[in-house]
């Protein structure tokens, strides 16, 4: 016989006619199982890590390159080759960008494994705020002063994430964008709303999915590496929350997601 402790008042059930030996020999089987496929999973992030790091750097040297010889000395040159060199250099700077987020992407593991923390919510969105590129046409609303525990660097990669969506896909000269916060029993619960041009319904299943990009380009021409929102699902997942997504074309979107609080586990009791 063996005794459940719930987390629920700290009740201790006993459970009669359970073979522990066997569960526990099954229990050991579990992890070693999940101990190899960790290592696994490690390898191949190391190997990604890598193979990213030694592609970027004859990379930035390439695109380095061409952007002396298109800024410098295309008045020697002739229109068509001009033409030929600057599709190079923006073909380059697209791998570029896929590269960055392949080795942002392969940092989840170690965002996720970061210990939670208690921090004052209000300051975090501030900051990352502060940190986006083109923030000057956005107004930014978010909670006033509220602490909650949980982990500060994944929050802050996700919030970064959708922010910084907020601003590259909208189509309005004058950007808004809502950070709302709420939280239940188990969970903090995150949306993130923008007034921008929106998503068709039929792309809104695809847009979590690596290197799917919807949007030809964003508002200064860029086109996206689709590797954000992946990255977004995964680092909420790894918090044990979900995310979804409402939109309407020309009527902005709102994300919403949520990171599932500090609990303590149920113990097992011989």
């Amino acid at each position: 016989m063996i005794s459940v402790k719930t987390p629920l008042n700290n009740t201790v059930y006993s459970i009669a006619g359970v073979d522990r030996p066997n569960i526990m020999r099954h229990h050991d089987g579990l992890a070693l199982e999940n101990k190899k496929l960790k290592e696994q999973n490690a390898e191949l992030e190391e190997f990604a890590h890598v193979v990213a790091h030694l592609i970027k750097s004859p990379l930035c040297g390439i695109t380095s390159a061409l952007k002396f010889v298109v800024d410098d000395a295309a008045e020697t040159l002739d229109s068509q080759t001009v033409r030929l060199l600057k599709l190079i250099d923006a073909s380059s700077n697209k791998l570029q960008k896929l590269v960055d987020g392949i080795l942002e992407h392969n940092r989840i593991t170690s965002v996720s494994s970061c210990n939670k923390e208690t921090f004052n919510l209000h300051d975090l969105i501030k900051e990352t705020a502060d940190r986006l590129e083109y923030k000057e046409n956005a107004v930014i609303t978010y909670p006033s002063s509220r602490h909650i525990t949980a982990n500060k660097k994944a929050l802050e990669q996700i919030l970064y994430i959708l922010l910084a969506n907020g601003i590259k896909y909208n189509d309005k000269q004058n950007m808004k964008i809502d950070v709302g916060f709420s939280e239940t029993g188990s969970s903090y619960v995150f949306s993130v709303r923008d007034n921008g041009a929106g998503i068709r319904e039929e792309y809104l299943k695809k847009i979590f999915t690596m290197l799917v990009v919807i949007a030809p380009s964003d508002r200064f021409g860029n086109q996206g590496a689709g590797i954000g929102l992946a990255t977004l699902k995964k680092l909420v997942e790894a918090e044990g929350g979900q995310v979804k997504v409402e939109s309407r074309p020309g009527s902005g979107t709102r994300f919403e997601f949520t990171i599932r609080k500090q609990r303590e586990e149920p113990g097992i009791e011989a």
